[in-house]
């Protein structure tokens, strides 16, 4: 399923529409999109890194929110037609996969849970949609979370 919505979008969205933070500490499951000029950043295997990238992506956002103030704009939508008429440098959407969140949540726990809470909340606001998904391994049960602004 994750690959269908990966497959999907890299189809439909050229690199300067759409990025990628791919993040997999297992090196298996997203091996194959390494060098693609959609992605941020090469394919995020450390863990570490998984929590710079996560801290990176927050910061972004936040960037993102002040530039968007200073226009008087929404989301990313109505930045990008904004800029188009008076000049200056669109935004691209940042796609934030995370194979494995549970592996990651054990390593660094709180301080990656407020990473990515905080990454939802402003998503949210700014392209009006944020979706997770879940797995548990230990029971084999899925949680789904879906925001829709």
């Amino acid at each position: 399923c994750l690959n269908s919505i990966i497959i999907s979008l890299l189809i439909r969205f050229s690199p300067e529409e759409v990025k990628f933070l791919l993040i997999d500490p297992k090196r298996i499951e997203m091996a194959s999109y390494a060098g693609l000029p959609h992605l941020v950043h090469p394919v995020v295997t450390e863990m570490e890194l998984a929590k710079t990238s996560l801290e990176w992506a927050v910061f972004e956002m936040e960037q993102r929110y002040d530039l968007m103030a200073k226009v008087g704009v929404r989301n990313i939508s109505a930045y990008n037609e904004k800029v188009k008429k008076i000049g200056g440098e669109h935004f691209p959407y940042i796609v934030v996969i995370i194979d494995e969140l549970a592996d990651l949540m054990a390593t660094f726990g709180r301080e990656v849970e407020g990473y990515i809470v905080r990454l939802a909340q402003m998503a949210r606001a700014l392209a009006r949609q944020a979706r997770g998904r879940w797995f548990k391994s230990s029971f084999r049960n899925q949680t789904n979370i879906f925001i829709n602004g």
